[in-house]
């Protein structure tokens, strides 16, 4: 299925449709997500709140270009329960026929007969979470599988999809750049549509984040991840990989539909405990566990954000509406994650002077030393840019957001 294009969307209501499982079969180690064990969940109740959900907030959603199925590990709870729901959203929904539909796993919990289940009835994208193909970084991870397991997964969802992502992190305790290029050059030698390659966070809270910010495990020296951010941009386009967006590379017409919308910041809307939502320049989030996603549906206190805001319904959901400055944040820093970067076309006139200003130090200086470049009236990141993002978005966003009183 190749690349869809995004700009005769709908405007007035969200084509793409975000569905949270949070169950996994065990937590890993370094999982800042919502997700919880799914032994002893009820899932059948769960894939009943969601259908609920969709059907009250129908307000919000239009024709369906993209189902995104995520988690968690979606896969944990079985084909059926995914394909019920993707059943009922073709019942009580428009959706597109080139549609992309696309649902999470991880090796551990896929094996033939269901990914031809899956593929059979209607999912046609998966987003394979390998990680890694070396034991002992994966152990560090706390995943599940092992590397031969991973590459079984592989070569099982190629046989019975044409569209798949593999999903790696690099800056892991214990791996080296020889580690990391050797796992790519396996993974390339796959061909994948899609490779997600992500540096890895240490969060709070988590048992893989508070061993790294306490000292108890280690990770690769700044320079060394920097070697190995720069090795996988080089290697995979070397490969026929585009380099799309700051952590995804993508085969020619294989770019993921529903993260593009993301990072266009079109709207979407989000079903499930802990899912967001952006729909009418208003952003939203359910209740962030199971048991508080329930008692909100069972009290009609999830419904339209919109009808919410307007008619002041009781409401469980985080509900904030975007405004001037929020927005022009949002739109420099999503769009300037991407390849194709940012279109001054999106900025009203007082902010393409301070861009375009003959005299301005920051961007003059981020030009010369090769972290931005203009092509026409399109700004974006180079791949130093890219590796820098963090730093060379903000200091753009500051030099277009002082006080806005020049017309």
């Amino acid at each position: 299925m190749g690349n869809m294009n995004l700009d005769d969307m709908d405007e007035e209501k969200a084509g793409f449709l975000y569905v949270h499982i949070p169950y996994c079969l065990r937590k890993c180690a370094y999982c800042d997500f919502y997700s919880i064990p799914l032994s002893g969940e009820d899932v059948t109740a769960y894939v009943e709140a969601l259908k609920r959900e969709m059907l009250l907030r129908r307000g919000e959603i239009g024709t369906i270009r993209s189902v995104y199925i995520g988690g968690g590990t979606p896969t944990a709870i079985g084909e059926m329960h995914l394909l019920s729901l993707l059943d009922f959203a073709a019942r009580n929904f428009s959706i597109r026929a080139d549609a992309e539909i696309t649902v999470e796993a991880n090796p551990s919990t896929i094996d033939g007969p269901m990914l031809k289940t899956l593929a059979g009835g209607g999912v046609n994208r998966l987003s394979l979470g390998v990680q890694s193909l070396v034991d002992s970084e994966l152990a560090a991870l706390g995943r599940l599988h092992n590397g031969n397991d991973a590459r079984i997964a592989m070569n099982r969802v190629g046989k019975h999809f044409d569209n798949y992502s593999v999903d790696l992190i690099y800056a892991l305790p214990g791996q080296t750049t020889e580690s990391w290029e050797s796992t790519l050059r396996e993974i390339a030698a796959l061909a994948p549509p899609h490779v997600s390659a992500y540096e890895l966070t240490p969060e709070r809270g988590t048992p893989l984040g508070e061993a790294i910010l306490s000292g108890r495990a280690d990770i690769p020296s700044e320079d060394t991840v920097v070697s190995m951010y720069c090795l996988a941009v080089d290697f995979l386009e070397g490969k026929s990989y585009g380099h799309y967006e700051i952590s995804n590379y993508a085969l020619p017409g294989r770019e993921c539909l529903h993260n593009l919308n993301y990072w266009q910041r079109g709207q979407y809307v989000g079903i499930g405990a802990a899912a967001h939502s952006f729909v009418d320049e208003t952003r939203s989030a359910n209740p962030g566990d199971v048991a508080g996603y329930r008692r909100a549906l069972n009290s009609g206190k999830i419904g339209s954000a919109m009808e919410a805001l307007e008619e002041a319904l009781p409401v469980s959901r985080d509900i904030t509406r975007i405004g001037e400055t929020e927005r022009i944040e949002e739109i420099v820093f999503l769009a300037l994650r991407t390849s194709a970067g940012l279109s001054l076309k999106r900025l009203d006139k007082r902010f393409h002077k301070r861009l375009l200003a003959a005299g301005s130090p920051v961007i003059a200086d981020m030009v010369e030393e090769g972290l931005i470049r203009f092509d026409g009236d399109r700004l974006s990141l180079t791949n130093k840019g890219m590796l820098l993002s963090n730093q060379v978005i903000v200091g753009i966003i500051r030099m277009l957001l002082p006080p806005l009183s020049e017309p």
